[in-house]
């Protein structure tokens, strides 16, 4: 695929784990739970 390389996801596993409690949490707001369920998905290896 041409064009720029995408830059690697480095989070921290706290980083993580905030964004798995965002994700949960049911009083979370819709937008924030989406976004960081996206930024979990985005750090998952490709297989």
């Amino acid at each position: 695929m041409a064009g720029r390389r995408k830059a690697e996801l480095v989070l921290t596993e706290a980083e993580a784990e905030q964004l798995k409690a965002w994700a949960l949490r049911r009083k979370t707001a819709q937008a924030l739970a989406l976004r960081a369920r996206i930024v979990l998905l985005i750090r998952q290896p490709c297989t």
